[in-house]
């Protein structure tokens, strides 16, 4: 393992310079940060799964990645999924 150092919802890898983080779902928590990568788990039972990934994906268009994983439910994930209109 590379060195890092954490503290509650960040771990940091400094001799790569880079760093994971763990933040709540909602437009305003996500908008704070220009990630590289966004990993969204569970994503068809969140609330506010449409802000999210709507304030993730500008960030990513550069050439970052989204995954979104999660069981099945009717919800935002499972339109996004199916490239579907969201029914909501």
């Amino acid at each position: 393992l590379p060195d890092y150092s954490h503290v509650f919802t960040r771990l940091r890898f400094e001799g790569m310079n880079s760093e994971m983080r763990a933040f709540p779902q909602g437009e305003d928590a996500a908008r704070m940060y220009t990630v590289s990568g966004a990993l969204c788990d569970e994503m068809a039972f969140w609330e506010k799964a449409q802000g999210t990934y709507s304030a993730i994906v500008p960030t990513l268009e550069g050439g970052g990645r989204f995954t979104g994983l999660s069981s099945p439910a009717p919800s935002f994930f499972k339109d996004i999924v199916f490239d579907a209109e969201s029914t909501e």
